[in-house]
């Protein structure tokens, strides 16, 4: 089994501008009002409830407003947020109509072609607008040179690309956690990514799986940053987490360069941690009764995760084959208890050891049973993502002189990419 926890990330790209005075072609007036219905459709989402469109909705529209700031200061605006974070729903919809004014301002630069105005009022609006996104989830931005972070609201670890789940996650935790009452299997072993937001996601779930197993922090299971000239923080260490999440026990089978991986290295990273975690549960169970693995991770890992059980790698690495909303859980039943793969032990500074696992699986290989089941969760199944190709931080670093989103989450959830103002 398998799940997925809640991180979504917010596309509010920072931006960075030419020192030209002179007014560039876009943003448009036409593309700044098409903006604002963009926004009229996440303030009708959050008025309607329409729980599985505002995420979408809010992103799509953080995007387009990235776009517009990008085209105007490609130094980057100097906040994400105002500091006055929403915290329920009607200081969301009052940010999202004090952005509406802001954009009617912009409209008025861009027909004065007063650039100075409009470069402060883009970033006004990018603030307003990043103030709501506390009411979904935090978010962070990596800008592609440097590698700075901007995260939207502090992180539990203090590192920035740690931030726990919003209220909506941690609900849906628990929503999670009921199912720990009638699994069956009975659990063996709980595994998690070593970020804050999937322990916080697992910890509900695991307090009611009876008899008690530790939850074991595996940083071969951690989040997939693209390859980068810089150096990408590395997750909070066991000393750290435990004074959130006691009783965590550490079992690393493989830790990431600090400069990112690409898609290919991607699977075959997910592919030998999954092959050492079932040899290990393999070797420590002692009963002939079947046992569930459960692992907590981030939705790119949970993709590659399934190629690599079933063995069923798609020529098309962005095709839709595994979903991942978010608290969802994905079953997966063993086909044959085989002989292990001869794996090699991973160590520090070398890449991940080879071995052949692509067409049968890692294990003896396995059936998917059940795709990111959503009926544990109230309003069903929320932001399914997917690959978009690689996440190469030095291919952003020639095509656009501006800050990358992450994600798992650096790409929109929507199928199109908004287009540009």
């Amino acid at each position: 089994m398998q799940i997925k926890p809640l991180l979504i990330s917010i596309p509010l790209a920072t931006a960075a501008s030419s020192s030209s005075q002179d007014f560039p072609p876009s943003p448009t007036v036409e593309g700044v009002q098409n903006l604002q219905n963009y926004i009229n459709n996440v303030i009708n989402d959050i008025v309607q409830s329409k729980f599985k469109q505002i995420g979408n909705d809010y992103s799509s529209t953080g995007r387009s407003l990235s776009f517009a700031s990008r085209d105007l200061l490609p130094n980057g605006c100097t906040a994400l947020t105002t500091g006055k974070l929403a915290q329920n729903r009607d200081e969301a919809i009052a940010d999202l109509q004090k952005t509406q004014l802001i954009l009617q301002e912009l409209e008025q630069d861009i027909m004065n072609k007063d650039l100075p105005k409009a470069k402060k009022d883009v970033c006004r609006a990018v603030a307003e607008y990043g103030d709501v996104a506390n009411y979904f989830r935090p978010y962070f931005s990596i800008n592609p040179h440097t590698g700075e972070i901007k995260l939207s609201v502090p992180s539990p670890t203090g590192i920035a690309t740690d931030p726990a789940l919003t209220s909506y996650g941690v609900k849906q935790a628990e929503e999670l956690s009921v199912l720990a009452d009638t699994l069956s299997p009975k659990v063996s072993r709980i595994y998690t990514s070593p970020f804050y937001r999937c322990i916080q996601t697992i910890a509900p779930f695991a307090s009611r799986v009876v008899p008690h197993v530790p939850i074991i922090v595996d940083q071969g299971l951690g989040d997939w940053y693209g390859k980068a000239d810089f150096e990408h923080p590395l997750p909070a260490d066991l000393n750290t987490l435990s004074r959130f999440f006691p009783g965590l026990v550490e079992k690393t089978s493989f830790v990431v360069s600090r400069n990112g991986e690409g898609l290919e290295e991607l699977h075959e990273r997910v592919a030998y941690v999954m092959a050492r975690i079932v040899a290990d549960a393999d070797a420590a169970c002692t009963s002939d009764q079947p046992e569930a693995i459960v692992v907590s991770t981030h939705a790119a890992v949970l993709i590659a995760l399934g190629r690599a059980l079933t063995g069923r790698v798609p020529e098309d690495r962005n095709e839709k084959d595994f979903d991942t909303f978010t608290c969802s859980v994905s079953t997966y039943k063993r086909r044959k208890r085989a002989e292990h793969e001869d794996l090699q032990i991973w160590t520090p500074g070398n890449a991940v050891p080879e071995f052949e696992w692509r067409e049968h699986g890692i294990g003896g290989g396995w059936d998917c049973t059940v795709n990111a089941a959503v009926d544990h969760l109230a309003n069903g199944g929320e932001r399914n993502w997917h690959f978009f190709g690689d996440e190469t931080f030095a291919d952003a670093m020639k095509t656009a002189d501006s800050s990358v989103n992450n994600d798992t989450e650096s790409t929109t959830n929507n199928d199109k990419k908004p287009s540009r103002l």
